[in-house]
């Protein structure tokens, strides 16, 4: 997983770690582009690690600015994949109904409050 590095450091991560190459990728956009960033997290059943990684990419948000669309924490996804049962084939990927009733709608409408948000 890696290392968050300190609040000053924009270069020079450990791109052979998620944390570092997610703060790679994070520096690089903000250097070169003026576009917002956005990461979601994963469905998945609870996991430990994958729950370590939810809380380190948090923490980025805050030294880095971007969005987190959380679906892994997100009581709406959880309980539509429970009622639709055909909306996933694994604990992390959603067949074409879940992306049609559940994905879709969430993404549309929180990538378009993300976009409206960072107009001039």
């Amino acid at each position: 997983m890696g290392q968050v590095t300190g609040a000053q450091q924009r270069h020079g991560f450990d791109e052979t770690t998620t944390l570092g190459a997610i703060e790679t990728i994070v520096a690089y956009v903000q250097q070169h582009w003026a576009v917002p960033i956005v990461f979601f997290t994963c469905v998945r059943k609870h996991d430990a690690n994958h729950g370590k990684l939810v809380q380190q990419l948090k923490v980025l948000q805050k030294k880095w600015h971007f969005t987190i669309i959380d679906l892994w924490q997100d009581p709406v996804i959880k309980a539509e994949n429970r009622a639709q049962l055909l909306a996933m084939v694994d604990d992390a990927h959603p067949t074409r109904l879940g992306y049609r009733n559940i994905w879709t709608p969430i993404f549309r409408q929180q990538l378009t409050d993300v976009l409206r948000q960072s107009e001039p």
